[in-house]
């Protein structure tokens, strides 16, 4: 069975992938759900789209 995301390292971190693309429309659905009970999830600010990915590292720690 073939692993459902794939890593590769870039430098200190890793990158993680969806290896099966069919798995994105699956999150997809699972995000209308949670929205649907009033769950909603918030992508985070400084990585998801639109995100400059530098984050707050003090905050991190």
């Amino acid at each position: 069975m073939n692993a459902p995301t794939s890593t590769a390292p870039l430098s200190r971190a890793s990158v993680h992938s969806l290896a099966r693309p069919e798995l994105l429309d699956l999150l997809a659905s699972a995000e209308q759900v949670l929205a649907a009970t009033g769950d909603a999830v918030a992508l985070c600010p400084h990585y998801g789209p639109g995100g400059t990915g530098i984050g707050d590292e003090e905050a991190v720690r």
